[in-house]
C-alpha cells in the first residue's frame, strides 16, 4: 500500500489497514479527507485481490480492502466470477487470477 498524501509507502499491517482507510476517505471527501456533505453516495465499480499465492494472505487481502469500503460507507462491487476459472489458468484472461470461485476449489473468504 501507499500513501499517497505522504508519498511514502505503507509497512506493517496496522499501518496498511490505516492507509487503505484513509486513501479511500481522501477519495470519498475530498483532497482534505474531510466531510463536504453526508449526502455524497460513492460506488466503486470493480474492487478484489489477486487470489494467487498463499491463501491465508489473499484472504487477508481482500479482508483489508472491503474493511477499508466499509469503514468509509463505500459501496463496492466484486471483481468477478469467471465460471471456467481454474487453478492453473487463473480466469483465461490476460493472466489474471481475480474470481472469487474457481472450477478447482472454493474462493473467497470461508
Amino acid at each position: 500500500s501507499f500513501d499517497f498524501e505522504w508519498g511514502i509507502p505503507a509497512i506493517g499491517p496496522g499501518i496498511i489497514d490505516w492507509t487503505f482507510r484513509k486513501n479511500l476517505r481522501r477519495i470519498k471527501h475530498g483532497k482534505g479527507g474531510r466531510r463536504q456533505s453526508d449526502d455524497m453516495h460513492v460506488i466503486v465499480g470493480e474492487t478484489g485481490v489477486p487470489f494467487t499465492g498463499r491463501e491465508a494472505d489473499y484472504a487477508r487481502s481482500l479482508d483489508r480492502t472491503l474493511r477499508a469500503m466499509e469503514a468509509n460507507d463505500i459501496d463496492y462491487t466484486l471483481w468477478c466470477y469467471e465460471a471456467n476459472n481454474n487453478n492453473a489458468d487463473g480466469d483465461l484472461w490476460n493472466g489474471e487470477d481475480l474470481s472469487i470461485l474457481s472450477e478447482d476449489r472454493g474462493r473467497g473468504l470461508q
